[in-house]
C-alpha cells in the first residue's frame, strides 16, 4: 500500500458528545471511502446505537471492529480484514485501545485518528507505546476528538498526577549534560505547571502531550502494562531519592566497575565504548550542584503531594498505604530505558546498588 499517513496533527478538539461530530470530521479528511472503527468492549456497550447511527448517516463505508484484547491473534484478523480501500482508522473509547489503532494503523500505512471518551493521558498524543512494540517510525494522528466530560476529584486527581510525574526531567536535563531539546521541553512545562488548575486540567494535558511530541520526549520510568498514573508519579519521586542517595555518598573512592557487569559478558562491548575517566570526574564534578537541584525537587514533590492531598485525601491515601519501596525500586532498576542517566552510569557500582 502506499503510505498516506499523517504528518502532523490537523485538529484538537475537546467537546460535549463529541460522537455526534465525528461524522463531521472524518469527511473533512475522506468521502466515499471505507472507514475502520477500532473500539473496547465497554465503549461498544455503551455507545452501540450512537456507533449504529455513525454509520447509518455516514458518507462513508464504516465498519466497526470491537477490539476485546490486544494480542497477536487479534492484529491477525484485522490484517485479514483491511484491504487498499480503507483510508481511516478511527480508535474510539479508552488510552489503550486507541493506542493499539495507532500501532495498527501505522502498521498498516493508514491514516488514523482519536475519539478519547474516557480518562485523558498526554501519551496520547506522543510516541509513548509500551504496551505494542511501535515500528520505528511515528506518525501523529490526523485529528483528536475528547469528550468534554464531567470530572469528579479522582479522575482531576490522576490527570494532576499525569501532569506531575515529568519532573523527572529536571533532573535528567542536568544530570545529562544540560540536553538542549531537554532544556527548551522543561521551558513549556513549567509554564504548565504554573498555569495548571482544576479548570483547565484538560486543556494542560493536552498542552504536555502536544511538546512531549515536539520535542520527542519517551516516557521511561516504567514499562510495565497498564500501570496507574499516581505510581508513575511516585517514580518519578523515587528516582530523585535515588540520585540523593548516590549523589550524597559519591566520591572518587566508589567510582568503580560494577562487580555484576564483570559477570555479564553481554555488555563488556558496550563497556568499551564508555569513556571510564571522564564519567569519573563529571560525576564529581556535579555533586555539589547536582544535591542544590535534588533538594528543590524535594520541595517540588512536597507542593505536589499537597496538592494531590487536597484534591482527593481518601485516593492519596488509599494509594499510599500499599506502596512498596523496595520493588519500585528494583523495578525503577529494571524497567528504565537506556535514555536514563541512571542507567548510563550502569558500569559504576555505586549505580547498581538496587
Amino acid at each position: 500500500m502506499e503510505k498516506i499517513l499523517n504528518k502532523v496533527i490537523k485538529k484538537i478538539e475537546i467537546e460535549n458528545n463529541c460522537l455526534d461530530k465525528l461524522n463531521m470530521f472524518i469527511e473533512e479528511v475522506c468521502v466515499n471511502c471505507s472507514i475502520l472503527f477500532l473500539v473496547d468492549f465497554l465503549t461498544y456497550k455503551n455507545y452501540k446505537n450512537k456507533l449504529d447511527e455513525l454509520k447509518k448517516s455516514s458518507v462513508n463505508n464504516i465498519e466497526v471492529f470491537v477490539v476485546y484484547n490486544f494480542s497477536q491473534k487479534t492484529i491477525e484478523k484485522l490484517e485479514n480484514k483491511i484491504n487498499e480501500t480503507y483510508n481511516l482508522v478511527v480508535g474510539i473509547g479508552e488510552f489503550y485501545t486507541l493506542k493499539f489503532a495507532q500501532y495498527f494503523a501505522i502498521k498498516s500505512n493508514i491514516m488514523y485518528a482519536f475519539v478519547n471518551l474516557n480518562i485523558l493521558k498526554s501519551e496520547l498524543f506522543c510516541k509513548y507505546n509500551q504496551n505494542f512494540s511501535l515500528i520505528n517510525c511515528y506518525y501523529p494522528p490526523h485529528f483528536v476528538l475528547i469528550e468534554d466530560i464531567s470530572l469528579c476529584k479522582q479522575q482531576i486527581f490522576d490527570l494532576y498526577c499525569n501532569v506531575f510525574k515529568f519532573a523527572y526531567i529536571i533532573i535528567e536535563y542536568n544530570l545529562q549534560n544540560e540536553n538542549e531539546n531537554l532544556f527548551n521541553f522543561l521551558k513549556e512545562y513549567k509554564i504548565i505547571l504554573n498555569e495548571l488548575s482544576e479548570k483547565n486540567i484538560l486543556k494542560s494535558v493536552v498542552a504536555l502531550g502536544l511538546i512531549l511530541n515536539k520535542y520527542n520526549i519517551e516516557f521511561y520510568l516504567n514499562k510495565q502494562n497498564f500501570s496507574s498514573e499516581f505510581s508513575e508519579f511516585i517514580n518519578s519521586h523515587i528516582l530523585g531519592l535515588s540520585y540523593k542517595c548516590i549523589f550524597k555518598v559519591l566520591n572518587e573512592n566508589n567510582l568503580y566497575f560494577s562487580r555484576y557487569y564483570k559477570k555479564d559478558n553481554s555488555v563488556i562491548n558496550s563497556y568499551e565504548n564508555f569513556d571510564f575517566n571522564f564519567y569519573k570526574f563529571y560525576l564529581i564534578s556535579k555533586k555539589k550542584n547536582i544535591l542544590k537541584i535534588l533538594k528543590n525537587y524535594e520541595v517540588l514533590f512536597e507542593n505536589f503531594y499537597n496538592k494531590l492531598k487536597n484534591l482527593s485525601i481518601e485516593k492519596y491515601y488509599n494509594i499510599t498505604k500499599n506502596f512498596n519501596v523496595k520493588k519500585i525500586l528494583n523495578k525503577l532498576s529494571s524497567d528504565a530505558s537506556g535514555s536514563l542517566f541512571l542507567k548510563k552510569m550502569q558500569f559504576f557500582e555505586l549505580f547498581n546498588f538496587f
